[in-house]
């Protein structure tokens, strides 16, 4: 398997985060979300700042961080309302110059991270085109506090091989994957299960974008209200 499809050493967690590893597969006209699915998505209109922050409660801000497309945050948005998850697109920021490693030509995936929360008083999720990495790993696909309410994906590597179609799938798989983190899922051992580990290419697109019963009665515990199995 090629190198960049492949990391260089199964993680479970350090210093508070969760690496995140892939990419994931067809999601069906429903999956289990965090809220009601009549919450509706809404566009911020506000003009970007760079002390722009939102102060949100249930809904959960996509932030994007560099180069990512304004149509995948559009398309990533509707598919997390159809999954139950109630978002709003905050307007874009430039990466931090600080969190790139010319040796690496990648970015620090924790200083993406702390960007973020740094950004929004709520919930986030940031999206960027960035290849992210973290120390004992070749790359990232995202982290995400364990658990917290702050989570970066990548698209870098999502992009990998993939169809527009393909990406959103994975993108939107990915999102849930870091979300229940942040609500304190461990990786699930039901390879079917969203929170299960991906190791590979290979591994990931074996899953779902679904939570297996188990993780989803734990997520549903924890949110305080029932997860939609739809």
């Amino acid at each position: 398997m090629p190198p960049e499809l492949r990391r260089l050493k199964r993680p479970e967690s350090a210093s508070g985060l969760t690496h995140i590893k892939a990419i994931l597969d067809p999601h069906p006209q429903g999956a289990p979300g965090f809220l009601p699915p009549a919450h509706p998505v809404m566009m911020h209109s506000a003009p970007y700042s760079p002390a722009f922050r939102s102060n949100l409660s249930r809904q959960l801000a996509l932030l994007p961080v560099g180069c990512a497309s304004g149509q995948e945050l559009v398309f990533l948005a509707h598919d997390l309302a159809r999954s139950g998850v109630a978002t709003t697109i905050a307007p874009s920021q430039s990466l931090d110059p600080g969190a790139y490693t010319p040796s690496r030509g990648q970015y620090r995936a924790d200083m993406l991270l702390e960007q973020a929360r740094r950004a929004i008083d709520g919930r986030v999720l940031a999206v960027t085109d960035a290849d992210l990495y973290v120390s004992d790993l070749n790359f990232v696909f995202g982290v995400a506090e364990l658990p917290g309410r702050a989570a970066v994906v990548s698209l870098h590597r999502l992009r990998s091989g993939a169809n527009a179609r393909l990406l959103r799938e994975r993108l939107l798989k990915e999102a849930l994957h870091e979300i229940g983190h942040t609500f304190g899922l461990r990786h699930c051992f039901d390879t079917r299960c969203v929170m299960s580990f991906s190791n590979s290419l290979s591994d990931a697109d074996r899953k779902s974008e679904r939570f297996c019963p188990s993780c989803r009665e734990k997520l549903t515990n924890r949110v305080g209200s029932a997860v939609q199995d739809t």
